[in-house]
């Protein structure tokens, strides 16, 4: 190439602003050396051409700067400048005046995902994010008839909330034709990495990726214990399908980046349109429940007009089962279940899944098991089922501690009942209740928490009460809320401890969110009124 034609592209290429702005550079140590060209810190008053004043800059080698390659160096400024996308590194500015040969890109903030600073396994939330941005930084590049051809750890960049792709010139100007499925490998390795912070097959360094690949080996995702539960499955199998897509074997069953994206956003899309199936769902059951409820509510009311036209009470209690302590007798607990599924069996079995030999267990049968201890509509039947309760507990020893509990609209009345017995509305000395999933709000229930509030008698007697509160991981309620009004009132001695349900069988759930209601009953009674469990 004759020199006037060299010095015609360095004229076309160069940029007066550069040159200008290029003065204030200061240029600093040398950060990595790539095959030709050497990347240096570069430094410009903050707030010249770039936030933060922190910049790369990429110096031509001097044996490349001379024939070809000056001619190569001016047509990648010119593709240069004319990239921009968010996850492609910035082209800044650049020199195109020999000399000294560079041009300027921005400059990560945070490293590159290969750095020490970031040696951890990523959340697959995150990883998903960042093969987003990647796959859409590659595909711009190929649009624009650029394929990296050097894809690896050190030049994919962290900008804080976003990834870009760096090093992407190298290829251009060494006049490399990578295969763009090339990339589409890399890239899947790329994703490997981000979820184990490891080259794959690297406990072998007899054995390259690709070499392995080729053998038909692969490699499993892993779980780790900072996975979000709930998705973590969900995700892990599809990065599993999506990183062997880009290993595929034949390079033309590999994916584009066009199909990567695509990909990538179907699976972002599904949980989606599964919560919203499963709301549907949920919806549904629940309208054909109101409906059942409905239906024996009007046959509940019939029975209890026609047992009073008879001269009876309206309300007709069920059977009662009682677990027996193995041990001396020092507390005994009436537990109420809730209206619908559960019974007394119910009940006795949650006594003996606490397992406590000092405690008996009074479970008594709810009037109408589709209406439960009260009418829901109405309330007509609460205050015969508190009666009720004062009447099994007055019956048991002075010697004995005596508690309340239950679950759902059972929780609502042992509650209630407690309420009642700080007002000195029952004469029961009572020691402690317990709540699970249901807090009592009858009409009448802030007032009674307020008159408590006022009155001294009932705020000592309110002390002398324990109170645990059982928060439903599957049907959350406002405990925390509840427990803030009763320690108000004057329940100084109440709790919160988030709990599991039952399964269709009567199994207690095990969530990874919170204790079983038996482990949560038996902590609390140990806790509070110092027991022991059996050994």
């Amino acid at each position: 190439m004759e020199e006037t034609t060299i010095i015609a592209c360095a004229v076309a290429h160069s940029d007066e602003r550069d040159e200008h702005a290029l003065s204030e550079l200061t240029i600093g140590a040398l950060k990595a050396s790539r095959s030709s060209f050497d990347m240096h810190e570069g430094t410009f008053p903050k707030g010249l051409r770039v936030p933060s004043g922190v910049v790369s800059v990429n110096i031509l080698k001097p044996e490349h700067t001379t024939g070809q390659n000056l001619k190569r160096f001016y047509d990648l400024v010119h593709k240069m400048r004319s990239l921009s996308h968010p996850n492609v590194v910035g082209f800044v500015m650049a020199r195109t005046r020999l000399p000294n040969l560079f041009f300027v890109t921005q400059y990560p903030t945070r490293g590159s995902i290969g750095t020490p600073l970031y040696q951890h396994a990523y959340l697959l939330k995150f990883i998903f994010k960042a093969a987003r941005e990647l796959a859409e930084g590659l595909n711009y590049l190929h649009e624009n008839d650029l394929v990296h051809g050097h894809l690896n750890s050190q030049n994919i960049l962290n900008f804080g909330n976003r990834m870009k792709i760096s090093d992407y010139w190298l290829s251009n100007f060494n006049l490399e034709t990578p295969d763009p499925k090339s990339d589409v490998f890399w890239y899947g390795a790329l994703l490997w990495q981000l979820r184990t912070n490891e080259p794959p097959f690297s406990y072998d360094l007899s054995l390259g990726t690709a070499v392995a690949l080729a053998q038909g080996l692969r490699l499993p995702i892993e779980d780790y214990s900072h996975d979000d539960k709930k998705s973590s499955g969900y995700l892990k199998q599809k990065l599993q399908e999506l990183i062997d897509w880009c290993w595929m074997e034949d390079p033309q069953k590999r994916p584009t980046f066009g199909e990567i994206i695509d990909r990538l956003k179907l699976i972002e899309r599904e949980p989606v349109e599964n919560e919203r199936r499963e709301q549907e769902k949920r919806l549904a059951e629940k309208k054909l429940l109101d409906e059942k409820r409905r239906i024996e509510y009007e046959k509940y009311e019939k029975v209890c007009a026609e047992r009073v036209s008879r001269g009876l009470p309206p309300v007709p209690f069920g059977e009662v089962k009682i677990l027996h302590p193995t041990r001396k007798h020092k507390a005994t607990i009436v537990w109420l279940h809730d209206n619908i599924l559960d019974s007394a069996a119910t009940s006795r079995k949650l006594g003996s899944n606490v397992n406590l030999p000092t405690v008996k267990w009074i479970c008594p049968e709810a009037p109408d098991r589709s209406i439960g201890w009260y009418n829901l509509r109405d309330k007509s039947g609460l205050k015969d089922t508190d009666a009720y309760v004062a009447q099994l507990l007055d019956g048991e020893p002075d010697d004995v501690l005596k508690i309340v509990g239950g679950e759902g609209q059972g929780s609502c009345v042992a509650l209630n009942f407690a309420l009642k017995c700080a007002l000195g509305l029952y004469k029961t000395k009572l020691d402690g209740a317990a709540g699970i999933s249901s807090t009592p709000s009858f009409e009448n229930t802030e007032k009674m928490l307020k008159d408590i509030s006022d009155t001294n008698a009932a705020r000592a007697r309110a002390n002398s009460i324990h109170i645990f509160l059982g928060a439903h991981k599957r049907y959350p309620l406002p405990m925390d809320s509840y427990h803030s009004q009763l320690t108000k009132a004057g329940f100084k001695n109440t709790s919160v401890q988030g709990v599991t349900g039952y399964d269709d069988e009567g199994y207690e759930l095990e969530l990874e969110d919170g204790v079983g209601i038996s482990e949560g009953i038996r902590t609390w009674l140990e806790r509070v009124f110092y027991w022991s469990s059996p050994t």
